[in-house]
Formats: C-alpha cells, structure tokens, sequence
C-alpha cells in the first residue's frame, strides 16, 4: 500500500521541463536492442527465435530550441508573423537548436545459442543530426526593421549551424556472460546523404528605411556536399560516394540489490565526404531591396545562401557522427504486491562524444 501510495503521489507533482534528449532504455523493444546493443531482445525460454519488424519503420526524433527567439520562431512557423517582443538587441544573446532523428527501416534478429544467452542481429537504418547557434538578430532580421532601429550593426549575426543526414547498415551481436552481465557490439558501414557546415565569424549591416533596403556582408567558411553527377534515385540509395563507418559498445550488469547499470557508447563513428564536396571562405555583400515588403521572407533567405558560398573549391573532407556515451540506472517495482503490474524507473545520464558544444564561441 505504501509503494502504491508513493507512485501515485508521483502523478501529482507538476513540473516543468524541457527534454534535451529522448531514449529508449528498459523496454524489451527491438529498436532498444539495437541503440543499446547489451540490452535483451529475447525471453529465455520462449518458443520464438526469430523477431522482425515487417519492414515497418520504428523511429525517434529529438528536438530543442532555446533562447529568446522561441516566440519568434514558433509565429513564423504557425501564424505567419514574427513575435519579436522577447528579443534582445545588441546584447550577444544567442538561440541554439539540437536535432537527432533515427528511423530503423529494418531491423532482424535472431538467437545463435541454444540457452538464449547469446544474439545476433542486422539492421538498416537512416540518421539525420543538427546543431546550431544564431543571435537574437539574426531572427529580428526576418522581421524587417521593426526590431533593428539603428542605421548599421556589426557582427550581430555571427552564427553556426550544421546538419548531416546518412544511411546506417548495421550487424549487432550481444552476449549474456553471466547472470549479472551482459555485453553488446554493433558494426555500421555508413553511407553520407547530405551535409552542410556554415561558420559565420565576421558579419555587419547597413539599414536605409528611406529606400526601404539593408546591405547585410559576411565573412566566414562553409562546407557542403555535392550530389552533381547522381540520379534522383542514385541520391536516396546507399552508395560508396560518401563512405563511413561508426561502432557501437555495449554492457549491462545487474547488482545484488536489484538495480540495472548500463554503460554505452554509442554510434562513435564517421563519414568521409566525396571530393566532389565544396569547401568555401566567402566574404562579400549584396543588398536585400524591399525589406519592409510581405516578399522579405524569401528575399532574406535567397541572399544569405548566396553569401554562404563564395568562391568553391571541390575538395573532401571528413566529419564526425553523433556518438554518445550514456550511463543508465533502473530498477522495477512491484505495485501493491502485484506481479503484474510493474514500474520500472530509469535514469539517464547522455553525453555528446565529437559533436562539437555549439554554446561555447
């Protein structure tokens, strides 16, 4: 009575948060068998020995944005305006945005020993990551010049982002060394599909309401890969243009007290670009004309990409995956007495491995 009268008093407790991460940990899944490779695919003693997806698509998106350009972003998106009141001008006030996505399109796996204590597995997948930072400027901007009052700025729109997107195909073993512990690999071959890298470290803007016109420079690097040469369907498909690889470690123990530690490392890998993929230190201007009309939106955009490219050069380069080394602890509890009703709690502890942290500049 008294476990039931705790975990009800859970219920009531109004907290209010914002989830930087999503998991699955602990919950006897496929797709948790193949993030967190010690994790249990199988019961033991069970009939089956097979499991399988059908090729339906099981995924997990991750999405954070913080800073004083929420409300902004949020109207522009849904309500065709840009609610600036909670933008800071000139006072270096950054937004930072985290995205993961993974979408397991295939998933099969299989018992390799007759005791259940050893799994085997593959998988097909495709991951798509991003990071960024911008000012609270660099969103006043789409608002014309309701926010930006003075005549010129400088550096007010130093700003980073970066977003990749590549096919993972994956074999996963794990075995059950003894009561207590467990262990996991899983192998990737990727294949990279998009990546674009932009580091603005110098930036200015002139703003002439007269002649309702801003001429906005920038100075920094970019990175891109090419799809030049690729059929649309050539685009989609795994390749051997944008090779990489990636690894994933895997263990679990259970203590004397019945709590249940995992430690993984997960998707510590990286992909090598094609050298058709373009490298570029732009640095140049261009004025935005009808600034203040209703056409700004696409005006603004269609410059700064302009800017973003400046003088090419085909050349490859390689970069990082998102790995992350998580530590998680869980233990279940019977409710009332009651076998079948189980809570089982789980607390994890995540930590970006290469990604660069885009909060420092």
């Amino acid at each position: 009575m008294k476990k039931t009268l705790l975990i009800c008093c859970f219920f009531l407790i109004s907290l209010k948060i914002f989830g930087q991460q999503f998991a699955q940990y602990n919950t006897g899944s496929l797709y948790d068998s193949f993030e967190n490779p010690a994790q249990r695919a199988f019961i033991p003693d069970t009939t089956k020995q097979f499991a399988f997806n059908f090729f339906i698509p099981n995924f997990n998106t991750n999405f954070y944005l913080t800073g004083n350009g929420q409300a902004a972003l949020k109207t522009g998106a849904f309500e065709s305006y840009y609610n600036t009141a909670n933008l800071e001008i000139g006072k270096g006030a950054y937004n930072r945005i985290n995205m993961n996505a993974n979408s397991y399109f295939v998933m099969f796996k299989l018992f390799v020993s007759e005791n259940g204590d050893e799994e085997a597995g593959f998988s097909f997948s495709t991951k798509a990551e991003a990071r960024g930072v911008a000012t609270d400027e660099s969103i006043a901007l789409f608002n014309g010049f309701r926010r930006l009052n003075n005549s010129n700025y400088a550096n007010i729109f130093n700003d980073k982002i970066f977003y990749q997107a590549y096919h993972q195909i994956s074999f996963t073993y794990r075995e059950q060394l003894t009561k207590q512990f467990a262990f996991g690999l899983k192998f990737s071959a990727l294949s990279g599909l998009t990546y674009r890298k932009i580091n603005i470290y110098q930036s200015s803007i002139s703003l002439d309401q007269t002649n309702d016109a801003a001429t906005i420079a920038l100075q920094g690097t970019s990175y891109v890969s090419s799809t030049d040469g690729q059929t649309s369907k050539q685009k989609i498909l795994p390749s051997f243009r944008n090779p990489g690889a990636a690894i994933s470690i895997g263990t679990s123990y259970r203590d004397e007290s019945g709590y249940k530690w995992q430690l993984n490392l997960k998707d510590l890998g990286f992909i090598h670009w094609s050298s058709k993929s373009l490298i570029s230190n732009f640095g140049s201007s261009t004025t935005l004309n009808d600034f203040s009309s209703s056409e700004r939106e696409g005006i603004i955009t269609h410059s700064l990409d302009s800017l973003t490219t400046g003088s090419q050069v085909k050349k490859g380069f390689t970069s990082p995956t998102n790995g992350l080394l998580e530590l998680s602890i869980n233990k279940s509890y019977l409710l009332g007495g009651n076998e079948n009703i189980k809570f089982s709690p789980t607390l994890i502890g995540s930590k970006e491995v290469f990604i660069p942290d885009l909060q420092q500049r």
